[in-house]
């Protein structure tokens, strides 16, 4: 699972989270892939300065490329799961899911982005490798 992008956009209103996630998990996954999408979720919102969990109504837009099932509600459920704060009773990006007044979520089934020659870039964390990524980033920063 990779996120590539995490942005929560205030200029609209209620403000959109918008994310693109990769390898996205589907609610039938074991506990421990439900946690590990909250630990790359919870890493990208903390990039981007939300320290706490959004305790205001917004809107979502998510965008799944190659997620690990092709049932949108399943897909739908594991998110909620990974980001709400009453769910696995520890830290979240939200405070509730019912703060959620829309959801869009579209699917993408391609491999071209990952077979693609088109630089990668605005990665935040990939999941279980995410050190390994965060060294790679450093070290092509420093040589390029």
């Amino acid at each position: 699972m990779r996120i590539t992008h995490f942005e929560l956009d205030h200029t609209a209103f209620p403000p959109i989270l918008k994310m693109i996630i990769h390898g996205a998990p589907h609610r039938r996954e074991h506990i421990a892939t439900i946690k590990a999408y909250r630990t790359a979720l919870l890493i990208a919102a903390r990039s981007i300065g939300i320290l706490q969990p959004i305790d205001y109504p917004i809107d979502m837009y998510v965008t799944m490329v190659n997620p690990t099932s092709p049932d949108t509600d399943n897909l739908h459920t594991a998110l909620f799961r990974a980001l709400d704060g009453s769910t696995l009773g520890r830290e979240s990006v939200l405070a509730d899911d019912s703060l959620v007044q829309e959801m869009r979520i579209k699917k993408l089934f391609t491999h071209m982005l990952e077979n693609s020659s088109a630089p990668k870039s605005g990665i935040v964390v990939d999941i279980p490798h995410w050190r390994d990524t965060v060294r790679h980033l450093r070290n092509s920063e420093k040589s390029g």
